[in-house]
């Protein structure tokens, strides 16, 4: 495992009580890939968001995370069946982009790295 190129993947529980639980998780992988502490909390904020948005549309189910960075941004991948159009944004170098594909949805939440611009 590199700060360029690793990849986590988790299961939680799809409750909004759980989503605390990948604080850490991402701030330790911003601050491993060379985000500062503000950079950081930043987008993990914008993670916690979009994930707790993800459980409240997820009645109870397993949803699936994935954290990783592959050369590039560092992004979360999310299981999510919420309104797709309602969580796309970019705010600054993070990005969130949902697709719908077999079936299944997702949001990827991305955060260009300075280095990787």
């Amino acid at each position: 495992m590199t700060p360029s190129s690793f990849e986590l993947h988790m299961t939680l529980p799809g409750e909004t009580r759980f989503v605390p639980a990948l604080d850490d998780v991402v701030q330790h992988a911003a601050a491993y890939v060379g985000c500062g502490p503000a950079e950081a909390s930043a987008f993990c904020g914008v993670v916690l968001g979009v994930v707790a948005d993800c459980c409240r549309q997820a009645s109870g189910r397993l949803l699936d995370v994935v954290v990783r960075r592959e050369d590039g941004p560092l992004e979360v991948l999310v299981e999510c069946e919420a309104d797709l159009s309602a969580l796309a944004t970019s705010q600054g170098r993070t990005t969130i982009t949902c697709t719908r594909a077999a079936g299944r949805s997702q949001c990827r939440i991305a955060h260009v790295l300075q280095d990787s611009r």
